[in-house]
Order: C-alpha cells, then sequence, then structure tokens
C-alpha cells in the first residue's frame, strides 16, 4: 500500500469516526469538496499544511493523523498480495 492510499484510508475512517461528512471536513479545512475526495481517492497527495488543517479540523493532532496512517500501512504489509 501507497503513502497516499494508506492516508486517504485513515483520513476517511477517521472523518466518518469523528461523524463528519466529506463537505463538513473540507469546509472546516478549509479546502475544495473536490480537493478532499482527491485526497481521499489517493488520486492526490496532501502538503504537510493540508495535513495540519485536516488534523484541526477533526479536533485530533496531526501525530494521531499520521500515527493512524502508519497502522494502517503495518496492517496492510502483513495481507498477503492479491
Amino acid at each position: 500500500m501507497s503513502p497516499a492510499q494508506a492516508f486517504a484510508t485513515a483520513l476517511k475512517r477517521l472523518r466518518t469516526s469523528h461523524g463528519l461528512t466529506q463537505e463538513a471536513l473540507a469546509h472546516e479545512a478549509g479546502l475544495s469538496l473536490t480537493s478532499l475526495a482527491r485526497i481521499e481517492t489517493a488520486v492526490q497527495e496532501p502538503k504537510i499544511g493540508t495535513v495540519l488543517n485536516l488534523a484541526r479540523a477533526m479536533k485530533i493532532s496531526a501525530a494521531e493523523l499520521v500515527a493512524e496512517v502508519e497502522k494502517i500501512r503495518r496492517v496492510a504489509a502483513t495481507l498477503p498480495l492479491e
């Protein structure tokens, strides 16, 4: 799993666990809905400022967001290739 895919998975998981829609998170983070959708589908990799804004919008630290990404990458590394 690429870093962009892991970030996309982590972001969507955290967004939904915080009860946020894409529209709400995009608004709170100062992003367009299109940009957020592109990040959540791993089409676009976020810049560090965007990562910080996304974490702030979900009321978590950037470290918590990155930890979730790393957790997903570790789990994905243990799965057999299809």
